[in-house]
């Protein structure tokens, strides 16, 4: 069994990574000054909808607009093309 971070490090590692991403450009047309990202969850023991809600207020704060689904179809060509970030927190 893989160690797990704990909820504190998890939410560390998240806002270094939104940090990042807020300092690059952003490619959506209709505000070049926010960052959208597609977050990918699902019903797993690791509440991904749960831990989205943590950091969804505060990242928009920052410029950061996160889009939650626990759709797997989602993550299609077309459908990702309006985001500029993706982030991964589910068991597919």
């Amino acid at each position: 069994m893989r160690p797990c971070l704990p909820l504190a490090g998890s939410l560390l590692l998240a806002a270094v990574f939104f940090s990042t991403v807020a300092a690059a450009p952003a490619s959506r047309p209709d505000d070049p000054s926010t960052v959208s990202v597609l977050f990918l969850g699902d019903d797993g023991h690791h509440q991904p909808a749960a831990r989205a809600q943590i950091v969804i207020s505060t990242l928009y704060q920052m410029g950061v607009d996160i889009f939650y689904t626990d759709e797997v179809e989602d993550i299609n060509l077309e459908h990702m093309r309006q985001f500029d970030a993706v982030v991964f927190y589910a068991n597919y």
